[in-house]
C-alpha cells in the first residue's frame, strides 16, 4: 500500500482525505506548519474533525511517506509547500490539489448532467419549471446553469454586497463559521449579468433573501443551486425552493460537507426533520464527493 500525508489540516485536506481510496492508501496523517493544530504527546487531537494525527511537516517526512498530497489550492501557497518538503528532505512523490483544482470540477460535471435530464436533452421528458441561484457571487455557476438550460427563466438571488450582517450574528452565536459581515462583496449585478450567455432569461434579485423572493410564491421550479454559505439563508432556501421544485427537479447544494461553513449541513438537517415531522418523506440526498462537499436533492 502506498503511504501518504496530507499537508494541510485544514478544510481542503480534510476533504481530500475523505476521497482516499482505503483499498490502495495508508493514510497516515496530516502535517500542518500551526503548532496549534499537531496532535499532543498524550495523543489528543486539539483541532482535528476527525481525531487523524497531525503533525509538523518535518515528522511527518519523518514517517517516510511514499507522496505528500498539498492541499492548498493557492498556488503561491502551493509552491510553497512543495520548497519546505524539499528542504526537510522528501524526496518522494508531490502532489498538489492545486494543479488538479484547476482543470477538474466534479460540480460543474454533475450540473451539466443534471441540466440534460431536465431539459429532455438526455431523452427524457422535460421537467417544468424555473431555474435559480441563492448565492450567486462572481457568477461562476450561474453562467453554466444559463448555458445549460437557455430556454428557461433563470432567477439569481444574491445580495451582491456581500455576507449580510444579520446573517453573521447568527453564525457567530452558534459558532457556525468565522464568515464577517461584507465577505465576498467583490461582485455586482453588472459584472454578473455580463458573463451570462442568455441574459434575456435572467432575472437578478439584488438584496436579503427571502425578502428578494417576493411576487414569485407561485413560481416552480425545475432546477436550483444553493450556495449562500450561511446558516439563516440556507434554511430560507430550502423552505422557499424544495415546496415549489417540480417532481424530477433537482437541488445542488455547495458547502453541504464543508467543515468551513458548517451552518449549510445544520439547515438541511432541520428542513429535513421538520419535513418528517409534517408526515413527508425524506430528502432524497445525494453525496457528490467534491473537495467543496456539494451535494444534490432529487425531488
Amino acid at each position: 500500500m502506498k503511504k501518504i500525508v496530507i499537508a494541510g489540516a485544514g478544510n481542503m485536506g480534510l476533504a481530500a482525505a475523505r476521497l482516499l481510496d482505503p483499498n490502495r492508501v495508508e493514510f497516515l496523517g496530516f502535517a500542518d506548519n500551526d503548532p496549534g493544530k499537531w496532535t499532543k504527546e498524550d495523543g489528543s487531537y486539539p483541532d482535528t474533525a476527525d481525531k487523524t494525527p497531525v503533525f509538523s511537516i518535518q515528522t511527518a517526512v519523518n514517517l517516510a511517506p511514499d507522496e505528500f498530497i498539498i492541499s492548498a489550492i493557492d498556488k503561491e501557497r502551493s509552491r510553497a509547500i512543495a520548497e519546505q518538503l524539499k528542504v526537510c528532505r522528501f524526496y518522494g512523490n508531490i502532489m498538489s490539489l492545486h494543479e488538479l483544482y484547476e482543470d477538474f470540477d466534479i460540480r460543474s460535471r454533475c450540473l451539466k448532467e443534471l441540466a440534460d435530464r431536465i431539459s429532455g436533452a438526455a431523452g427524457l421528458p422535460e421537467v417544468p419549471g424555473a431555474a435559480a441561484e441563492l448565492g450567486v457571487y462572481k457568477g461562476d455557476t450561474a453562467w453554466q446553469i444559463n448555458l445549460f438550460l437557455p430556454e428557461k427563466p433563470f432567477y439569481l438571488f444574491d445580495t451582491f454586497d456581500g455576507f449580510a450582517e444579520e446573517d453573521i450574528k447568527i453564525e457567530k452565536a452558534f459558532a457556525l463559521s468565522k464568515a464577517e459581515a461584507g465577505e465576498f462583496s467583490d461582485t455586482s449585478v453588472g459584472a454578473v449579468l455580463e458573463r451570462m450567455p442568455h441574459p434575456e432569461k435572467c432575472h437578478l434579485r439584488k438584496g436579503h433573501f427571502p425578502e428578494t423572493a417576493a411576487g414569485l410564491a407561485h413560481t416552480e421550479f425545475a432546477f436550483v443551486s444553493l450556495d449562500p454559505d450561511l446558516y439563516e439563508p440556507m434554511l430560507a432556501g430550502m423552505d422557499f425552493f424544495y415546496p415549489r421544485l417540480n417532481e424530477g427537479g433537482v437541488i445542488i447544494i455547495h458547502d453541504y460537507d464543508n467543515t468551513r461553513f458548517k451552518g449549510v449541513r445544520q439547515a438541511v438537517k432541520e428542513y429535513e426533520q421538520k419535513l418528517i415531522a409534517m408526515g413527508e418523506k425524506p430528502l432524497k440526498l445525494v453525496p457528490l464527493g467534491d473537495l467543496h462537499g456539494s451535494c444534490v436533492i432529487i425531488k
